[in-house]
């Protein structure tokens, strides 16, 4: 589920404070989530010379595979498009979690993990974190830092 979002990223009434802006980002996205459906991702277009970038790249940010495009001319629309529309065709893995733990074994000897470097890291109860990653694209890397004390 996408959401495409076409401003000139100014915001002059209403809500104008980009912290408020965020968060209401972040409302509508966890309102709309359930375990039965997919997470809603934002895809941010600003148009024009000089849209908010900071704000609009901030509030797809809050949603997972969230992304911002800047469209400064009529040139810049079609690949704009594509590569968001491109990019919501070719999700591999949707909702993905990844959890992080110790062996038995390991743990035994006094291995265990130290910390987890990931804004949306939880920790469980047994010591091992879950991580949710969200969707998954086709050639998408990502990078998750965490730290071991291995005995």
């Amino acid at each position: 589920r996408s959401v495409f979002l076409l401003t000139d990223g100014n915001a002059n009434s209403g809500f104008t404070d980009a912290k408020d802006l965020i968060e209401l980002t972040s409302i509508f996205v966890e309102k709309g989530h359930n375990p039965h459906t997919p997470p809603i991702t934002l895809h941010t277009f600003g148009y024009g010379p000089e849209p908010d970038q900071k704000l609009l790249m901030d509030m797809a940010k809050v949603t997972s595979g969230g992304s911002f495009y800047c469209v400064r001319d009529n040139a810049q629309v079609a690949s704009a498009f594509g590569d968001a529309i491109g990019g919501i065709l070719s999700v591999v893995a949707q909702d993905v979690i990844l959890t992080i733990s110790i062996p038995e074994e390991a743990a035994k000897y006094g291995a265990e993990i130290i910390s987890v470097h990931h804004d949306k890291k939880k920790e469980l109860p047994n010591g091992a974190f879950q991580i949710n990653l969200g969707d998954i694209y086709a050639e998408e890397s990502r990078d998750i830092i965490f730290e071991v004390a291995l005995m």
